[in-house]
C-alpha cells in the first residue's frame, strides 16, 4: 500500500484542462491570424516586387493562403465542442441551426443581393463576367465550390466580380449539414473514430482525383477533399474532453507539429508549387496537423503564459473579432480598388514597387476593416442578438448565454 502511494505521488500531476466551457481568447488570435494571411495573400499578388526584399514580401504573403485551412481546423473544433455540449438539451437541431443561420446567412446573401441584384440594376454586365452572373444559382445554394470544380476554373473571378473566396463557405456549410447529426447520434466514445474515418476519405478522395488524372482545382475546393481540416478540429475537441487527454497529448502535439512544420518545407523546397500532386495529397493534411497542433498549444498554456498572451494580443483579437466579414468583404475590394487606384498607380506616387504593392495592401486593408466595422454595428449585431431566442444547450439556460456559446457559434 505504501509502496502504491509513493509511486503515485512520484507521478507528475496532470496538466489542468482548459475550461473548454468558458471564454477562449486566444482563439480570436488564431482567427485574426487566419483572416491577415488570406488577405495578405491576395492584395500582395496583386503585383510584384523586384529585389530580394520584395520576394521575401511575396513569399511570405503567399504562406497566407494556408488561413483558409486554419478557419477548417477552428470550425471544426469549435462547431463540434459545442455540439458535444448541447447533447442531451432540448432543440438540438433546431438551436445550432438558427444560431448558424443568424450567423453566416445575412452577410452572405446581402453581398449576394448586392453584386448580382442591385449592381446589374445599374450598370451592363461586362462580357468577361456573364459566364458568372449566369452561374449565380451555385451561389445561392452555397455549392460555388462544385460549379467551379466541374468547370475547373474560377468561376466567380473576374476583373469585374470576385467571389471565388466563397468556396470555403459552401465547405463549412456542407459541413454544417451533415456534422450536428453524426455528434448527435454518435457516442462520445465513437466520435474520434468518425473523425478519423473523414480524414482517410479526404486524403483517400484527394489521391483518387489525382491518380485518374483529374484537374487540379476540385482537389482543392471539393468538400470530401478537404474535409480533413475540419475533422481535426473535432478530434481534438472530443479528445481534450477525455480525462487526463490535455496532459497525454502535450509531448505528440509537439511532435506532429514539427513532424508537419518538416514535411512542408520540404515539399515548397522540392516542388515549390502549392498545387503539385506532393502539396495536394499530403499537403493539405500536413497543414490541417500543424494548425491542430498550433490550436492544442494555446490551450495546453495557462492565460498568463506568454504564449497565450501573444495570441490574446489586441490587435489579432481585433482581426479576430470581424475575422467572418473580412474575409468575406476583402476579395470584392479588389477589383474596386484596381480599379480606382491599381498597385502601378501606388508605384508610382511611391516612386517604388515594393512601396507602392505594400500602400496598396495597406489601403485594401483599411476598406475591409472600414466596411466590417460598419457591417457590425448596423448591419450583424441585430441579427445576432436573435440569438438569444435560440439558446445553444437547450434547456440547460444558465449554460446558453456563456461566452464560449457565443464564440463557438460566431
Amino acid at each position: 500500500m505504501t509502496s502504491t502511494t509513493t509511486h503515485r505521488a512520484e507521478q507528475p500531476p496532470l496538466a489542468p484542462a482548459p475550461d473548454l466551457n468558458g471564454r477562449l481568447p486566444t482563439l480570436d488570435g488564431l482567427r485574426g491570424l487566419a483572416v491577415i494571411g488570406v488577405m495578405l495573400t491576395h492584395f500582395v499578388g496583386q503585383g510584384s516586387a523586384p529585389g530580394w526584399i520584395g520576394g521575401i514580401v511575396q513569399s511570405i504573403a503567399a504562406i497566407g493562403v494556408y488561413g483558409v485551412d486554419l478557419f477548417f481546423v477552428l470550425s471544426g473544433f469549435l462547431i463540434t465542442g459545442i455540439l458535444i455540449e448541447s447533447k442531451g438539451g432540448s432543440h438540438y437541431f433546431r438551436s445550432f441551426y438558427m444560431r448558424r443561420v443568424l450567423r453566416i446567412f445575412p452577410l452572405y446573401f446581402g453581398v449576394l443581393l448586392f453584386f448580382l441584384v442591385l449592381v446589374p440594376l445599374i450598370r451592363n454586365i461586362p462580357p468577361h463576367s456573364r459566364v458568372a452572373y449566369a452561374q449565380q444559382g451555385w451561389l445561392w445554394l452555397f455549392s460555388s465550390n462544385v460549379i467551379m470544380a466541374i468547370r475547373d476554373q474560377w468561376v466567380f473571378n473576374t476583373p469585374w466580380l470576385a467571389l471565388g473566396h466563397f468556396w470555403s463557405l459552401a465547405v463549412e456549410e456542407h459541413f454544417y449539414l451533415v456534422w450536428p447529426a453524426l455528434v448527435y447520434f454518435c457516442s462520445h466514445r465513437t466520435l474520434p473514430g468518425i473523425c478519423l474515418l473523414a480524414i482517410v476519405t479526404a486524403i483517400g478522395s484527394r489521391t483518387w482525383f489525382v491518380v485518374n488524372g483529374n484537374p487540379e482545382l476540385p482537389v482543392a475546393i471539393l468538400t470530401i477533399c478537404r474535409i480533413d481540416a475540419l475533422a481535426l478540429g473535432g478530434l481534438l475537441a472530443a479528445g481534450l474532453r477525455m480525462p487526463g487527454m490535455m496532459s497525454a497529448l502535450r509531448r505528440p502535439a509537439w511532435a506532429l507539429a514539427v513532424a508537419s512544420l518538416g514535411c512542408l518545407m520540404f515539399q515548397h523546397l522540392a516542388v515549390g508549387d502549392y498545387m503539385h500532386w506532393g502539396m495536394r495529397i499530403p499537403g493539405f493534411t500536413a497543414v490541417a496537423l500543424l494548425f491542430a497542433a498550433l490550436l492544442y498549444s494555446t490551450l495546453a498554456v495557462p492565460g498568463g503564459h506568454p504564449w497565450a498572451r501573444f495570441w490574446s494580443c489586441p490587435p489579432l483579437v481585433f482581426f479576430g473579432k470581424y475575422s467572418y466579414a473580412l474575409y468575406v468583404f476583402h476579395l470584392p475590394v479588389i477589383p474596386v480598388l484596381n480599379h480606382v487606384a491599381p498597385v502601378s498607380r501606388f508605384a508610382a506616387w511611391t516612386g517604388s514597387p515594393l512601396a507602392g504593392l505594400l500602400a496598396y495592401t495597406a489601403v485594401g486593408t483599411v476598406v475591409c476593416l472600414g466596411l466590417a466595422l460598419l457591417s457590425w454595428h448596423c448591419y450583424e449585431k441585430h441579427f445576432l442578438s436573435l440569438k438569444r431566442f435560440f439558446p445553444a444547450h437547450g434547456k440547460q439556460a444558465p449554460r446558453a448565454l456563456t461566452p464560449v456559446s457565443r464564440q463557438a457559434l460566431s
